[in-house]
C-alpha cells in the first residue's frame, strides 16, 4: 500500500506543480487562481481514488474492512497534501509573491474604501472605538500590517495543510463508500451473470 500510495500521490502532486508553474509563466497567477484551486482539489480526489482502486485491483477485489480502504485513501491523499503544501510554501516565498500581495492589497483597499467618507468613518469608529486614537492613514497602515502578518507563506501553507487534510479524510470516506456500495456490488453481479452464462 505504502509504495503505491507514494507513487500516485507524487505523480498527482507533480502534475499540479507543473500546472502552477505554467500558470505563473503565462503571467496568470492571480487571474487563474480559482482554476489552480479547483485543479488542486481534483488531483487530490484523483490521488485518493486511484490509490484505493489500484490497491483493490492488486488484491483481486477481495473483501476487506472499509476502514482498510479508507486508510489507504488517506495515506495517498496525505502524500499529495504534504508535497503540495511544501511546494506552495516555497512557491509563495521564493517564486511568486503576487498572489499574497494581491490579497493584502484587496483587504487594505476594503478598509480604505469603508472609511473614505465621513459616514463610513463614523460607522467604523462606532464599531471600533480604538480607531478614534488614529487617523485614517494610520488605520489603513495598521490594517496592511495586520494583513501582512496573517497573509504570509507560512500561515498560508498551514491553512492549506489543514484544508487539504480535511478534504483528504472526506474524499477517502466518500470514495470508499462509492466503491463498496456501487462499484463492487455491480462488478460481482456482472461476473456472477457471466459465470451462469458459461
Amino acid at each position: 500500500m505504502g509504495r503505491l500510495a507514494i507513487i500516485i500521490g507524487s505523480v498527482c502532486a507533480g502534475v499540479w506543480m507543473l500546472i502552477k508553474l505554467i500558470v505563473f509563466m503565462a503571467g496568470k497567477s492571480i487571474d487563474w487562481l480559482d482554476f489552480a484551486f479547483l485543479s488542486s482539489n481534483f488531483l487530490l480526489l484523483t490521488a485518493i481514488s486511484l490509490t484505493i482502486f489500484l490497491k483493490k485491483r492488486k488484491e483481486n477485489f477481495k473483501e476487506v474492512p472499509r476502514l482498510e480502504d479508507i486508510k489507504s485513501g488517506i495515506f495517498g491523499g496525505m502524500v499529495y497534501t504534504v508535497l503540495i503544501v511544501l511546494f506552495s510554501f516555497f512557491y509563495n516565498a521564493k517564486i511568486d509573491e503576487s498572489v499574497l500581495k494581491d490579497k493584502i492589497e484587496q483587504r487594505t483597499a476594503l478598509v480604505a474604501k469603508a472609511i473614505e467618507s465621513d459616514e463610513g468613518w463614523k460607522a467604523y469608529t462606532e464599531q471600533n472605538k480604538e480607531a478614534l486614537k488614529y487617523t485614517r492613514n494610520q488605520i489603513i497602515d495598521r490594517e496592511r500590517t495586520s494583513a501582512q502578518n496573517f497573509l504570509n507563506p507560512r500561515v498560508s501553507a498551514l491553512i492549506y495543510l489543514m484544508g487539504l487534510t480535511l478534504l483528504t479524510i472526506f474524499y477517502a470516506f466518500f470514495i470508499t463508500l462509492v466503491i463498496h456500495k456501487i462499484y463492487l456490488p455491480g462488478m460481482r453481479k456482472k461476473h456472477g451473470s457471466l459465470r451462469q452464462n458459461q
